[in-house]
């Protein structure tokens, strides 16, 4: 996990909506303890209209206005307009919505404490108690867990808001925020984990703090707890693929995704021996080679339909040979989900009784426009996190020879750099 966070970049679009969230947030500080509000009743400061303030105009000054039409054949590539009613829930950049109120020691943004009002329990210490390590066999493949994970990126961040020193989009590799080291560890943007002296693992490289920094808060004009940012749009919409469509071909020629834009800054790519992560819609695709080859198949589906497309319509321009080659791709990635992954994830019982079987012609489901799309807290934090014990510690490849291989999952973490041979083969 701290690999894996440590090469989490900044933002400079969510640095900006975190500024202005602060301005809420510090103003519900001041108006709770000016009130003497207890914890459970600083969710009341939300009803307070801020329409007419100095607060509510800041947060309108900059805010669009959203035309939509309802015969817009294309979705947007933001995720707005998808709800008509209200054109930017659960588009790119919003707020995660709630299914229960937030629990904040404080009220408002302080982490939660246990009932007796001290610290919750160690994290680790649970991890590591609790969720120990076992190996079972599964009646589903390897590709279970990668698909949960290509689903996961496509609908759900919470970024964190980075710090001044800090690299914001490209650069030259400037240092990441450590919320270890006793100049950040009080740092409102950190909470830094313990590790307790005897664990399992980090006790043999003398490690005591584990680096964590919390998601960065979401602006809105009210006031009342702190929310959580989400970067992405919350749909199965293949942003993944289509925030990025640039690529360049490995040493037979196949597509595969472009090189980073970052090499000196992203923490994966090792510039001096010309070993070159790669870039896509989503930032988190250099993470383990199963990934990376997933976004590169995508592409390549992408591009295949688009000249199929050309060969039967070479009437049509280039802009509507992409959008149709989009429209696709996206209900290809929506059939898979809904018919075959979310069948092994629930079972076939709850699969049917919730309906989430599709069919050849007319729908199960009526559209409800009362209904906010946008991706629940406690499903991205929480429920969906299941998918990491569907993780295996080694990877089957099956080359163009047909003979198997494996390689290790700890020793290939953001190491993609095979695909540049010819891992992923058209055969």
């Amino acid at each position: 996990m701290t690999t894996y966070h440590n090469r989490m970049l900044g933002d400079s679009r969510v640095s900006k909506m975190v500024e202005k969230a602060n301005v809420f947030e510090e103003t519900t500080k001041v108006l709770a303890r000016k009130l003497g509000l207890k914890s459970e009743e600083v969710s009341a400061l939300a009803d307070v209209s801020l329409k007419s303030s100095k607060l509510g105009s800041m947060f309108s000054e900059d805010e669009e206005q959203k035309t939509c039409s309802c015969a817009q054949k294309y979705r947007e590539f933001d995720g707005t307009c998808n709800r008509l009613q209200s054109p930017k829930d659960g588009s790119a950049f919003t707020c995660l919505t709630r299914l229960l109120p937030a629990k904040y020691a404080d009220g408002i943004s302080e982490p939660r404490k246990a009932k007796s009002g001290r610290d919750l329990p160690n994290p680790r210490l649970v991890s590591t108690t609790i969720h120990t390590d076992q190996n079972r066999e599964a009646f589903f493949t390897h590709f279970l867990m990668v698909w949960g994970q290509i689903m996961d990126h496509d609908s759900a961040l919470a970024p964190f808001n980075s710090a001044p020193e800090e690299e914001v989009i490209l650069g030259d590799g400037a240092e990441r925020m450590d919320c270890c080291d006793s100049e950040h560890i009080n740092d409102t943007r950190c909470l830094p984990i313990e590790i307790p002296q005897d664990d399992q693992f980090f006790s043999q490289f003398n490690e005591r703090c584990m680096n964590f920094r919390r998601s960065a808060s979401c602006p809105k004009c009210s006031l009342g707890p702190r929310d959580q940012l989400n970067s992405p749009t919350s749909f199965v919409d293949g942003s993944i693929i289509y925030s990025l469509m640039r690529f360049q071909r490995d040493s037979e020629r196949n597509v595969i995704l472009p090189r980073s834009r970052n090499a000196r800054g992203d923490l994966c790519s090792d510039p001096g021996n010309r070993l070159f992560c790669f870039d896509a819609g989503d930032r988190r695709l250099n993470e383990h080679p199963a990934l990376t080859a997933l976004h590169t198949i995508f592409i390549r589906e992408h591009n295949r339909i688009a000249r199929e497309l050309r060969r039967i319509n070479p009437c049509w321009n280039d802009e509507r040979l992409f959008q149709e080659a989009r429209r696709i791709v996206i209900a290809e990635i929506q059939m898979i989900t809904y018919n075959e992954f979310l069948r092994l994830v629930v079972g076939p019982y709850y699969h049917q009784r919730f309906l989430l079987r599709t069919l050849r012609d007319g729908f199960f489901t009526a559209y409800n426009p009362n209904i906010n799309p946008a991706m629940i807290n406690e499903f991205t934090s929480a429920c969906f996190r299941f998918g990491h014990s569907t993780s295996q510690g080694s990877f089957t490849e099956i080359p163009s020879s047909g003979n198997p291989t494996s390689f290790k999952l700890q020793n290939n973490f953001f190491h993609p750099f095979g695909l540049y041979q010819g891992d992923l083969r058209k055969k």
